[in-house]
């Protein structure tokens, strides 16, 4: 069987047609009832594309790099150039079946596992941007925006609402390490660090850190709503 790689392959396109031609967001557009939730979506996705026009001197239209590494099928390698030769094997890619030469030092081990959606990507084989990247893109189009790594939690900003993710579940969930990464995770294992009476408590911190956009707010309003509702629950303060 031909060996398996990945490989760094930067495309880039105008975010207003990689908006258009996203799954997870026509998946939600195509869900909307009314002509006016419509339009308030198409008026909020114009609306930004807008804005991101006129930050640019030339006023260009934005791009974005769409993907950084695929997954490919060695052909050759040419120990003397230092490249080698893939052929894009995802079947689920805009270049499947096509070529590239690319140079060793950006290429990664691919192992099986990686084609498995897994809840904390420190625990997979050979762990590294490639598998992380390639992960999170697998459980984003499931809608599962929230993954680990160890105990930190990774979110993906969807830019829509995804009800069952603002849920605090009454009775309160048990989160345990590696399974079931969410925000709320994060806000129950530093509440319960603090509280634990049967270690030293210690000092507890909830960092969340991201670019302009990325959610830090809503993420902040989750943590503090989590602690308002397992603060009142003295049992879990144990």
């Amino acid at each position: 069987m031909a060996q398996r790689i990945y490989f760094r392959c930067p495309r880039v396109g105008v975010i207003g047609d990689i908006a258009k031609q996203d799954p997870v967001r026509a998946a939600y557009r195509d869900g909307l009832d009314t002509p006016e939730d419509l339009r308030r979506y198409d008026n909020y996705l114009a609306s930004n594309l807008r804005q991101r026009k006129q930050m640019d001197a030339k006023h260009r239209d934005p791009t974005t790099t769409t993907s950084i590494w695929e997954v490919g099928t060695v052909h050759s390698r040419d120990e003397a150039s230092g490249k080698v030769t893939v052929e894009v094997a995802d079947p689920a890619s805009p270049h499947y079946g096509k070529m590239h030469s690319v140079r060793e030092e950006d290429t990664h081990v691919y192992d099986a596992s990686h084609a498995e959606s897994c809840d904390d990507v420190a625990l997979i084989s050979d762990f590294s941007e490639a598998p992380l990247l390639a992960n999170l893109r697998r459980r984003f189009l499931n809608l599962e925006i929230y993954t680990y790594v160890s105990d930190i939690v990774i979110v993906l900003n969807p830019y829509f609402r995804i009800p069952a993710a603002n849920v605090i579940a009454d009775p309160l969930p048990e989160f345990l390490p590696s399974e079931n990464p969410h925000t709320y995770a994060a806000a129950h294992f530093a509440y319960h660090e603090q509280c634990d009476r049967t270690n030293e408590p210690r000092s507890q911190s909830v960092i969340v850190s991201g670019e302009s956009g990325a959610g830090k707010t809503v993420a902040c309003k989750m943590v503090m709503a989590y602690v308002n509702n397992v603060h009142v629950v003295p049992a879990l303060c144990v």
